[in-house]
């Protein structure tokens, strides 16, 4: 499928090509990486001390509280 010998380009197209619909839409939709970055490392963030949460609809709350999503047009989170 792809043509290098590179281990690590192989490993980063292929993650590419699970998600190729989302970075696809992401592009069209102008929604900026580094907004994508920015709110995937404080769910990190808020996962980490949590060990995990029992009520996934509470650290959905979480996160929206933590990234201010509700003033963000282009956050929405997919349930």
């Amino acid at each position: 499928m792809f043509d290098t010998r590179l281990e690590v380009l192989v490993c980063v197209a292929h993650r590419i090509a699970d998600h190729l619909d989302a970075v696809i839409a992401g592009s069209r939709h102008g929604v900026p990486p580094g907004l994508v970055e920015a709110i995937n490392g404080k769910i990190a963030a808020l996962r980490r001390p949590a060990r995990g949460y029992r009520d996934p609809e509470c650290f959905k709350l979480k996160i929206m509280q933590r990234c201010g999503l509700p003033h963000n047009p282009w956050a929405r989170i997919v349930p």
